[in-house]
């Protein structure tokens, strides 16, 4: 995508030859930095099973608050209650606010272990757990997490989408993976 909207720089894939997150980040952040600067407010980035980057130079106001109230329906309504009710989900959104404040943030969520049965179908659910999050009220950062949870559920399953899946048990993931999450310095 960095590339396609560069004319001037073509940034290069990423290798496997990485230690940390933080040296996988180092080598996206060119990219990154130039999806951003381009006018792109939120950038998910997959990692597979290293989890997820979500980064945005919006600031974290609008990181933390959601972009919809309203709730479709009783199931989403129910997720965003559980999420919303757990400590741990808003301990992590309160520490983040505490960071020095600038211009650019970017946070890594990790994946959870997961049985793979197959990948088929785990990026569509990752977007659908995301979206349905926030349609459901949720703000970027949890609908990031349930997304996650919601994928880690899809490669576990035999079909595409997992079918049985309760939302206890994805809110019980997402706030796991909340737990986990981490900022990233963005020198």
């Amino acid at each position: 995508m960095a590339n396609a909207l560069s004319l001037d720089e073509k940034f290069d894939s990423i290798t496997k030859d990485f230690r940390s997150i933080e040296s996988i980040f180092q080598m996206l952040k060119p990219a990154i930095c130039a999806l951003l600067e381009k006018g792109i407010k939120v950038l998910i980035i997959t990692l597979g099973s290293y989890g997820v980057f979500l980064c945005s130079t919006e600031g974290l106001d609008f990181m933390n608050q959601a972009l919809n109230r309203r709730t479709a329906s009783s199931s989403s309504k129910q997720l965003y209650e559980l999420v919303n009710k757990n400590r741990l989900a808003n301990q992590f959104l309160h520490s983040i606010k505490t960071r020095p404040e600038s211009s650019l943030h970017a946070y890594h969520f990790p994946s959870l272990p997961a049985s793979v049965v197959s990948l088929t179908g785990a990026g569509d659910c990752l977007v659908g757990g995301i979206l349905a999050s926030i349609c459901a009220g949720m703000d970027v950062m949890q609908s990031t997490a349930v997304g996650i949870a919601v994928a880690k559920a899809a490669v576990e399953a035999e079909s595409n989408v997992p079918t049985k899946d309760s939302l206890k048990t994805v809110r019980d993931e997402a706030v796991n993976i909340l737990a986990a999450a981490k900022p990233l310095v963005f020198n």
